[in-house]
């Protein structure tokens, strides 16, 4: 559509909006009119209702007087009928008015008039309820003081109200009058103002068209001199013929804008570009003919810090054999050493990064994670980044940085190519310095041939002069050779008899022990018995006499093992039997047996265990407690104030364990630490020594310790305590040669015999049967012993057991044919002629006898004794030297269990 129809357009609509509102105007003023009627006829109709509670109100007032002055009862209850229907009209009326009532005025009288008609209702309902109990005097008396009070209230509230509504119709008559006359004068006035502004249309219209044809002429001559980044827009305000045009220019402007801002693009990123490959070639320059690690982790670290602004780095080389990062250089490093000194792959920032062959940057680092120090003050980084150093998927090296701005993409793109570019440095730099290593061994290797073959030459001269020395030699050695060989079969012949004269010697000693186990048996049984004096005729003094005698029946027994002990090791005969040992066990059990002793001395002791160490190792149990009771007694005996201490913990090696015990005693000087562990040997070796002692413990225990597995170490210093710690193997494994068990290492018959071990059978039954009596019980000892068969029935007969004995087992079969009603056999294990283990075959072997309780007595304590006991029919075990509470325990289990 052209101008000149828009003009015409334009005209046509303001002559038509003209003749349109005066239409509206004279139709408005028509509604005005009959809304003022309707709402004169509305006001009217809320006073007349006014009017009307009112006279309600006077009405119910009137009906409750007359209420309460009638005393019949005819009369009041026709008043009381006539007062309800007035409330009811009351109500009405009420309810009418509320309805067309709207104004907040109003509805605020509305509510007044609400709450004093519910207190006269509450009076009216008290009133009448007075009347029907008759009294009268008590209603009038409540309606003269409350009842005229709430009818003036509401009589006021309803005058307000008429008042209200009569004021509100004279204020809407006068306000109609008013606008009736305002909209003739409007009317009047619009008319010829419509008239001029269709005139002010048509001229500013026509300048508008003018000053927009400028306004493009004057923004495309604006093109020519603006910037082309930002070039001026022409406002659209009709899309017309100018609009097209305006558009068309706009959208051409931006188009123009678009190819500056990606030409600008291309330049900026021609400018990065060729700021990186600047960068990197002054630094791939700067690392040429870099021959160490160290000089190209240090210019690589400082170089691509100072380009990227970095405050603080650090360059780990991977060490591939270990999977470790080790720091090799740092930049910014200050007293405090930056950086940490390693870290395994997978720990930490670096070792991730190392692990996962990526970078890795941490923001919003805290405060108190790292420091960026400088002469002025210090502060937090504000990231922490991780960048690999790899070459075909392998990890040579992590380079960490933390700087206060974070890296943008152009400065984490000059990173990355660097440290690309680095990783073929770094393996150039590692093959380089391999071959120098190599070429320098090689020098050195030639020179060394250059030596060696000088050497060669002077020694095959001198060889010549040697050669000719041999010959005249040979004749001599030929003469010494069968000199030799005769001392050869002189000494072979020699070692056959100390092999000899060592199985004698084991024999001898295996005899010895039985032989002196048997008297010793007897001696500490017969003390024992002495040291209860229950006949009461022996003094302190022979009691205490008694005592003597019985502990050192007990040293002797084990001066006895320890002496075995010493031969079997020196024999070879020594085994170990390696079982789960709980710790926990082992060191309750030395806490209470040593707890005793150190009481007893005014020492402290105490036990400790490490929390890593495992709850249990695998070796020999015995052995085990053997050293240790060796250790703690020593430092026990050699300890006169302070205390003992024994400790368990790992050693250096995770799969050793260290079991330490110190004390604070006389301590061992430096040139006798060695020779305590040898046999027979103390400190202090004089005859009037202040400690007693064989010197066995030591020798002992270390070649137990060697037996399994471990060794004993010893820190003393004189006059300040010693520390004995025994290290031994988590898991003992048995090395070649060594006896899984006795029966292995030793033949059945062999005389070589274990520590005697005690067997407590049936604990549980033991401490039941209490102190069951024995009175009458018949008990028949079988052994060859006389001195030990004196002891046993001297001892059970103190208990009231009738004892009989056999020295064969042929006499004790004899005897037990003869006496069926024997309660309890004890047997000895080795007789002549028929020994334990036969006898107790025998016995077994008749129908009556089958379920008899026997017990078999040795003192050939091996450890599988028990076993054969057992296998041939024996019911328990108990070694010699005999404990008469242990051996009185088993009769009364047996007797009684």
């Amino acid at each position: 559509m052209g101008f000149k129809s828009k003009l015409y357009l334009a005209f046509s609509a303001i002559l038509a909006l003209m003749v349109l509102l005066l239409g509206m105007v004279l139709v408005m003023m028509h509604t005005i009119n009959s809304n003022i009627n309707e709402v004169i006829q509305e006001r009217y109709e809320k006073s007349r209702l006014a009017v009307e509670m009112e006279q309600k109100i006077l009405l119910v007032d009137s009906n409750l007087k007359s209420a309460v002055i009638d005393t019949g009862s005819d009369k009041a209850m026709v008043d009381l009928t006539e007062l309800e229907n007035a409330k009811a009209g009351q109500q009405l009326a009420y309810a009418s008015l509320e309805k067309m009532v709207a104004s907040p005025d109003g509805r605020g009288l509305m509510a007044r008039l609400k709450v004093t008609m519910d207190a006269y209702e509450q009076l009216t309902s008290d009133i009448v309820g007075l009347v029907k109990l008759g009294r009268q005097d008590e209603a009038a008396g409540l309606l003269r003081s409350e009842g005229q009070k709430i009818i003036g209230q509401a009589m006021n509230i309803t005058h307000e109200l008429k008042d209200y509504q009569e004021q509100i119709t004279l204020d809407i008559l006068n306000e109609s009058i008013q606008i009736y006359n305002l909209v003739q004068r409007i009317v009047a006035g619009g008319t010829i103002l419509g008239i001029i502004a269709g005139l002010g249309i048509m001229v500013r219209v026509i300048r508008r068209l003018s000053r927009d044809l400028k306004e493009v002429e004057t923004v495309i001559n604006g093109v020519r001199q603006g910037d082309s980044a930002n070039l001026p827009r022409i406002n659209i305000a009709v899309y017309d013929e100018i609009g097209n045009i305006a558009a068309a220019f706009n959208e051409m402007a931006a188009m123009l804008e678009q190819h500056h801002r990606r030409e600008q693009d291309f330049i900026a990123a021609m400018e990065e570009d060729n700021w990186l490959k600047s960068e990197l070639a002054e630094i791939f320059t700067m690392l040429q003919g870099v021959k160490d690690l160290t000089a190209l982790a240090r210019m690589i670290i400082c170089q691509v810090a100072t380009v990227t602004g970095a405050s603080y780095g650090v360059f780990y080389l991977a060490e591939h054999g270990c999977e470790r990062l080790t720091k090799l250089a740092a930049y910014a490093d200050s007293c405090d050493d930056v950086g940490v000194d390693s870290f395994r792959f997978g720990e930490g920032i670096p070792g991730q990064c190392a692990a996962e062959n990526r970078s890795i940057t941490l923001y919003n680092v805290p405060n108190d994670y790292l420091k960026i120090k400088s002469g002025l003050g210090e502060a937090a980084p504000a990231y922490i980044a991780a960048f690999p150093v790899s070459l075909d998927d392998q990890v040579l090296a992590v380079v960490e940085l933390a700087g206060f701005s974070p890296l943008n993409s152009l400065e984490t793109r000059y990173i990355n190519r660097v440290l690309r570019n680095t990783a073929t440095i770094i393996n150039r730099v590692e093959s380089s310095m391999q071959m120098e290593k190599l070429l320098a061994e090689s020098q050195a290797f030639a020179e060394e041939l250059q030596t060696q073959s000088e050497e060669l030459q002077q020694q095959q001269e001198e060889l010549k002069l040697i050669n000719d020395q041999l010959e005249e030699q040979q004749k001599k050695s030929d003469q010494k050779t069968l000199e030799l060989e005769r001392a050869k079969a002189a000494l072979e012949e020699r070692s056959k008899q100390l092999i000899l004269s060592a199985k004698y010697k084991s024999e001898f000693l295996a005899n010895m022990s039985h032989e002196l186990r048997t008297p010793l048996n007897s001696l500490l049984i017969l003390t024992q018995m002495l040291t209860v004096n229950a006949e009461g005729n022996l003094t302190p003094k022979q009691l205490e006499y008694l005592n003597a005698i019985h502990n050192s029946g007990n040293d002797l027994l084990l001066l006895i093992n320890d002496i075995l002990d010493l031969s079997k090791m020196e024999s070879g005969k020594l085994s170990v039997n390696p079982e789960p040992v709980y710790l926990a066990n082992l060191t309750t059990g030395l806490a209470n047996q040593f707890m005793l002793v150190a009481e007893r001395t005014g020492l402290s002791f105490t036990v400790d265990v490490d929390e890593d160490v495992p709850s249990s190792i695998y070796t020999d149990p015995m052995r085990l407690l053997q050293i240790l009771k060796n250790l703690l007694s020593n430092a026990f005996k050699f300890t006169e104030k302070g205390g003992v201490e024994f400790r368990v913990k790992k050693a250096a090696n995770p799969e050793w364990l260290a079991f330490a015990v110190s004390d604070s005693g006389v301590g061992i000087p430096a040139d006798k630490q060695e020779i305590v562990f040898e046999a027979f040997h103390q400190v202090d070796g004089t005859t009037n020594r202040k400690y007693g002692g064989t010197g066995l413990g030591l020798s002992i225990s270390r070649e137990l310790s060697k037996l399994l597995g471990g060794y004993i170490d010893l820190e003393s210093k004189e006059g300040q305590g010693s520390t004995f710690t025994l290290y031994l193997p988590v898991n003992l494994s048995l090395m070649p040669g060594q006896a899984a068990d006795v029966a292995a290492a030793v033949p059945e018959n062999d005389a070589v015999s274990e520590e005697p071990h005690i067997e407590e059978s049936k604990p549980a039954l033991v401490r039941a049967a209490g102190e069951t009596n024995l009175n009458g019980k018949k008990v028949l000892v079988i052994d060859d012993d006389m001195r030990n068969v004196y002891a046993l029935i001297a001892a059970m007969e103190a208990k009231g057991i009738i004892a009989s004995f056999a020295q064969t087992g042929r006499e004790g079969l004899q005897r037990l044919k003869e006496n069926p009603d024997i309660d309890l056999v004890i047997t000895d294990i080795m007789m002549p002629e028929m020994d334990g283990y036969e006898t107790i075959r025998q016995i077994r072997k008749i129908p009556a006898f089958y379920n008899l309780p026997i017990i078999a007595l040795t003192a050939k304590a091996m450890k599988h004794d028990r076993d054969k006991c057992l296998e041939a029919g024996a019911s328990d075990y108990i070694s010699k030297p005999v404990n008469l509470d242990q051996l009185f325990s088993l009769i009364r289990v047996w007797l009684y269990g």
